[in-house]
């Protein structure tokens, strides 16, 4: 794990971030129970009409790949991770599923 300049984010909340995306992309790719109970919850979303048609597991893996692209750019030190950004990519991916 790479530590973050802490000028740009605390060394816990980068290392939560880290473990996050980590676990992501293992449940992606080892289609891990968290993948099954993530494309259900979207599942239910799309039931209830908040999420946009199609299937479930597409809509998840956009949202895992938007994050794991913000972390990438963190990383190389092109985009500086404060709560408007944050906030801004929570919102990004909601615009990505949202019915």
């Amino acid at each position: 794990m790479r530590d973050a300049p802490a000028d740009r984010l605390p060394r816990r909340r980068w290392a939560e971030i880290e473990r996050h995306v980590d676990d992501a992309a293992a449940i992606v790719q080892h289609r891990r129970p968290g993948a099954i109970v993530a494309e259900q919850v979207a599942a239910h979303a799309q039931s209830q009409g908040r999420m946009r048609a199609g299937p479930p597991e597409v809509l998840i893996a956009l949202i895992i790949g938007a994050f794991t692209g913000l972390v990438r750019f963190v990383r190389e030190g092109r985009v500086v991770l404060d709560s408007a950004a944050s906030e801004l990519a929570e919102q990004a991916c909601w615009d990505l599923v949202r019915a």
